[in-house]
């Protein structure tokens, strides 16, 4: 390790260490260090490292080696907090910078050597699938109000039991907190918490104990949210051994609309596509093959979940449930998309213009998809033509 080399001393820390240890893969690297910022950015410049100053008031740079950058940070300890930044003081203790820290998994040191540091038996709670704050919880979370929701994520990933209570009683009494938080870090960490393989039991207790009005609004008039599409969408996922993407589990949440989310215009696009299509899908396959045509494939399949979860009204539906959706998403992966063979062109030839063409259009692709249904083969474009001009007087425009 360079870090050696400028007379300091590093350990790996972190995510990187947590699932090394677990079997998982990584891609991020944070390294604590003794050595102070100024002579940490001089010392690996020096040695023809890229150094960027990313947090150099709060002790940290990143270093890039062959494209991978590596997130280095000073020992350091908190001595002010208001739930969202610290004032930190650069230390040589190491006990004390894995105090500060949120839970026991995430405060295990590995060196160079391979040699691990263990400080508030985190290697223990691995082993047991526990998530924990180190210490006490309220004063951990009162530190970075955000814990409140890396505590659910990590119990969302790492968990073998059921959520700690003292950890829980602890984020449901500072929730509110949660308001001050900015909707971009609200959004990493909720999109990250739903990329778990069986986020159920959190996004349960969350919504039993009134977290997403100051999650996912702005004021008290929260949107209903229902966690019992979601709880069906997570029993279909564990039927059929698959899993959804965490925008349709958003979706199954609350629908379409999140006040404080701040979701790139994809990711919104995505939410409200899949929204509106599936209250209109069904499984039969011109049904599915228009939904293809007018939306892709991906929002097509978000849809076939929500739509399948919000119709599945028991437990004991889930198999028969599954086996629908599982073959409606095969016809979807399976699909061969042909191109609609009529243009724009085509319609201003027959004297059809503005939002004229667009529903014309419409029209003609839904009755070439339906004959493909009725015989197995697309109409042609003379076919569609001749057609879309037999009824063109009947299509409302």
């Amino acid at each position: 390790m360079l870090i050696s080399e400028l007379s300091g001393e590093g350990r790996f820390v972190g995510g990187a260490v947590r699932n090394s240890l677990l079997g998982l893969p990584f891609d991020d690297f944070d390294i604590a260090t003794t050595l102070l910022p100024n002579e940490l950015m001089a010392g690996l410049s020096d040695k023809g490292v890229c150094v960027i100053p990313t947090g150099i008031e709060q002790g940290t740079v990143t270093a890039v080696i062959e494209k991978q950058p590596y997130e280095i940070t000073t020992l350091r300890r908190d001595e002010e907090t208001d739930g969202r930044r610290a004032k930190v003081k650069f230390t040589n203790s190491w006990e004390a910078d894995a105090s500060r820290r949120d839970f026991t998994i995430n405060a295990i040191y590995v060196d160079s050597n391979g040699k691990l540091y263990d400080y508030f038996n985190g290697l223990q709670d691995i082993s047991l699938g526990k998530v924990r704050f180190i210490g006490n919880p309220t004063q951990r979370i009162k530190e970075d109000f955000l814990r409140i929701l890396r505590f659910f994520r990590m119990h969302a990933f790492y968990a073998k039991t059921e959520l700690n209570e003292e950890c829980l009683s602890a984020c449901i009494e500072l929730r509110h907190n949660l308001r001050i938080i900015s909707g971009e870090r609200i959004t990493k960490e909720i999109l990250r918490m739903l990329c778990s393989k069986n986020p159920w039991p959190c996004i349960r207790s969350m919504h039993k104990n009134d977290f997403f009005k100051h999650i996912f609004t702005i004021n008290e008039q929260a949107p209903s949210f229902n966690s019992q599409i979601f709880e069906n969408i997570c029993q279909l996922e564990k039927t059929l051994r698959m899993q959804s993407d965490n925008l349709t589990r958003l979706c199954s949440i609350g629908g379409h609309h999140f006040p404080r989310l701040r979701l790139s215009r994809n990711q919104q696009k995505f939410l409200n596509l899949v929204y509106s299509c599936s209250a209109s899908i069904s499984h039969a396959k011109t049904s599915i093959a228009k939904n293809i045509y007018t939306c892709g494939k991906d929002i097509t399949i978000g849809s076939l979940w929500i739509q399948q979860a919000a119709n599945m009204h028991e437990k004991h539906e889930a198999g028969s449930s599954a086996e629908r959706l599982k073959k409606a998403i095969e016809f979807v992966n399976t699909y061969e998309i042909t191109e609609f063979p009529i243009t724009g062109k085509d319609m201003l030839s027959l004297g059809l213009t503005g939002e004229k063409i667009k529903h014309s259009l419409a029209y003609a692709r839904n009755w070439w998809i339906d004959r493909w249904a009725e015989s197995g083969t697309y109409p042609s474009a003379q076919d569609c033509i001749n057609h879309l001009m037999d009824k063109i007087n009947n299509i409302k425009l």
